[in-house]
């Protein structure tokens, strides 16, 4: 194990050092040597997949292991990987076996793509063997679950990165930069949501409830946060100058998923009859250190266009996603009027696009999925620490439980746990600088 700890030694070292290197902008820039990144990989179902195939066109990464309880799973993965003309995997596929695989030589990483619950378990077995650990969102779903990952990242000086893919989008990184240019003044508020109807994921072809509409049945908060909090979580420096303070959340009446299975499936399928207890849609206000407010919206039971809202307002100006538009007071031509929001995104256009844009576009999500993890195989390449933290992680995650205490109790404030132990105040940017 001295390889791992050498690397512990290596990133206590960087941090201490106060080390912020944006791997997201710079390391697309930069040229590669010819180091291996190697990756194992625990969950390989529809997204862990999608994630191997982005990871497989990228020659300086290896893939000597897999773990999935689902054999069918595995063997396609093994199958991908061997038609990339590298080494058959090795295969693990037992309940707990992401613990056998971490324990390898041969890993430098590994990236979990499992249901969310599972997120947690694998995240913190990788980093107490020294390895990166990388996980899909939400990073964890639990206030303990947050802390362990937090003091295990502590603990072995081993990075936590979240794969929150629209960080990476092309807009919201020029936005990012239009706000560090100080286009928007002082920032004010910001506004974000998941806006998803994703009834067709928590239902299978019969109607019967999948992992994730099981969720549906027992919760009542945002399920899901990151998507839309991490790109306004990044504009507004947040645990890099100001912190989240407090939320309060909302949720309305569950009749969404109700109606969804009396329509595909008559009114007397179990289902139909079931009492959910996550509101159709809820509503989460952050207000944080520095006096700032984000509003969050959840909506995935309701049928509608995907959105996630975004928007962001200063005391000069504001981006409003919905209609590809900005407004400045200084800089606007005509007073009081919107204007395209196209020719800011050229100008601003972000370094990381620049450089990738032919590359990545030919991937999921507009290409945000080959930036988001080309950005994670960096840092593991540079023994750096990752441009989305542990502390990020579980900042945009907490937002789970903490809404749902808030609607247990009639949208009472709660109070954010300070993850970072007060390093919000003098830690410095480290995402797209």
């Amino acid at each position: 194990m001295n390889e791992p700890i050498s690397r512990r030694s290596f990133i206590r070292g960087s941090v201490a050092a106060g080390l912020a290197t944006s791997l997201g902008a710079a390391a697309p820039l930069a040229a590669r040597d010819d180091r291996k990144v190697r990756v194992g990989f625990v969950g390989v179902g529809s997204q862990g997949t999608n994630l191997l195939q982005t990871s497989l066109v990228m020659d300086d990464v290896e893939v000597p292991a897999i773990c999935d309880i689902d054999t069918e799973h595995l063997e396609r993965a093994q199958r991908l990987v061997e038609k990339r003309g590298l080494p058959k995997p090795e295969g693990y596929t037992g309940p707990e076996d992401y613990k056998k695989m971490s324990t390898r030589e041969d890993l430098d990483a590994v990236v979990t793509a499992t249901p969310w619950e599972l997120h947690v378990p694998v995240l913190v077995d990788a980093m107490n063997n020294g390895k990166y650990a990388c996980t899909e969102v939400p990073a964890a779903f639990t206030v303990e679950d947050c802390w362990k990952l937090v003091d295990t990242s502590e603990r072995t000086g081993m990075p936590c990165f979240m794969l929150e893919n629209h960080c990476y989008q092309q807009n919201n990184l020029a936005v990012l930069r239009m706000v560090r240019a100080g286009l928007f003044g002082d920032l004010l508020h910001g506004e974000c949501g998941y806006q998803h109807d994703v009834r067709f994921v928590k239902f299978g072809p019969d109607g019967e409830l999948l992992w994730r509409g099981k969720h549906s049945v027992t919760r009542n908060g945002d399920l899901y946060p990151t998507h839309g909090l991490g790109p306004v979580a990044h504009w507004m420096d947040i645990c890099r100058g100001d912190y989240f303070d407090y939320l309060t959340s909302t949720a309305t009446r569950s009749m969404g998923l109700n109606h969804f299975i009396r329509t595909k499936f008559g009114a007397d399928h179990p289902n139909a009859r079931r009492q959910y207890a996550l509101g159709d849609i809820v509503t989460t206000v952050i207000r944080t250190y520095q006096g700032l407010t984000i509003t969050i919206n959840h909506d995935t039971q309701s049928p509608r266009p995907y959105s996630n809202m975004m928007k962001i307002q200063g005391t000069k100006g504001l981006y409003n996603e919905l209609r590809k538009a900005v407004y400045f007071e200084d800089l606007s031509p005509e007073e009081h009027t919107w204007e395209p929001f196209d020719k800011y995104q050229e100008q601003y256009e972000h370094p990381m696009w620049t450089a990738w844009k032919e590359k990545s576009e030919q991937f999921g999500h507009g290409g945000t999925d080959y930036l988001k993890v080309r950005s994670f195989y960096d840092a593991v390449k540079e023994k750096k620490p990752t441009p989305i933290d542990v502390y990020d992680a579980v900042a945009w995650s907490v937002v789970t439980p903490l809404s749902e205490q808030s609607v247990a109790g009639g949208s009472v404030p709660v109070k954010f746990p300070d993850f970072t132990r007060g390093k919000w105040k003098t830690n410095k940017p480290i995402f797209g600088v």
